[in-house]
């Protein structure tokens, strides 16, 4: 990515994000971090971990990998997107969705924040969502 970064290369990460995500493979995504990354997300509070912050790329990339392994068709859309002024931050809202055991389909709804490093790569990640909310079921009207 370059930076100030544009609506094409946003379109760009995400699709990239989208096919590493329905793979269940995060790491055809890391050419898109920072080897620096911090990563954050309220997740960790949910598997019982001390913090909310992850630093390195490694770290960042095993957990997100850790958070897919055993999901079945998983479907990752960038449902919306913005890109502060500057083009250094960038928003998208996903909508994440996955077969969970006795074949119902259940979506996360969140947002993730990105930060970019001067070389245009992620150097932070930010998840929003609510950990104790409820997965909704992406068939539901106004899911």
């Amino acid at each position: 990515m370059k930076i100030p970064l544009t609506t094409d290369g946003l379109a760009q990460q995400e699709a990239i994000f989208r096919e590493s995500y329905e793979k269940g493979d995060i790491y055809l995504a890391r050419a898109l971090y920072h080897p620096d990354l911090v990563y954050l997300s309220p997740t960790f509070r949910i598997i019982d971990r001390p913090s909310w912050i992850m630093t390195g790329i490694e770290a960042g990339l095993d957990f997100i990998q850790a958070t897919l392994t055993g999901l079945q068709n998983i479907r990752y859309e960038a449902v919306g997107s913005a890109i502060a002024p500057g083009g250094r931050t960038a928003f998208a809202q996903i909508h994440f969705d996955w077969e969970a055991q006795g074949g119902e389909r259940v979506r996360s709804n969140y947002v993730s924040l990105y930060r970019y490093h001067d070389d245009g790569r992620i150097c932070q990640q930010e998840i929003y969502y609510d950990p104790d909310g409820v997965l909704s079921d992406p068939g539901a009207r106004g899911s």
